[in-house]
């Protein structure tokens, strides 16, 4: 496909398409590099483990999670941490009444 053709379907500017073009060729992708930072606690693998002790105890609550995360899985969570995981999985801890 011609760029003027991309530059107007996707309605970016030609110097874009030029800039994913020279990644493309150097980088072999245009996919964002990784990006720097400290691992995280509880990683990838353990999400769906997460998401099981939320499901089954739905009133506890962050210092609660916390502490069934250290004696479940040995991994020390701040409630912080515990809170920014929930945010990234949509969980919320709304009590029942």
């Amino acid at each position: 496909m011609p760029r003027i053709e991309i530059v107007r379907d996707l309605g970016i500017s030609p110097s874009l398409v030029s800039r994913w073009n020279s990644l493309r060729e150097s980088r072999g992708s245009v996919a964002p590099k990784p990006r720097p930072g400290r691992t995280p606690k509880i990683g990838p693998e353990r999400l769906d483990e997460v998401i099981a002790q939320v499901a089954a105890t739905p009133d506890a609550t962050l210092a609660m999670h916390c502490a069934r995360c250290q004696e479940s899985h040995g991994v020390p969570a701040s409630t912080a941490t515990m809170s920014r995981l929930f945010a990234k999985l949509v969980l919320t801890l709304k009590k029942r009444l």
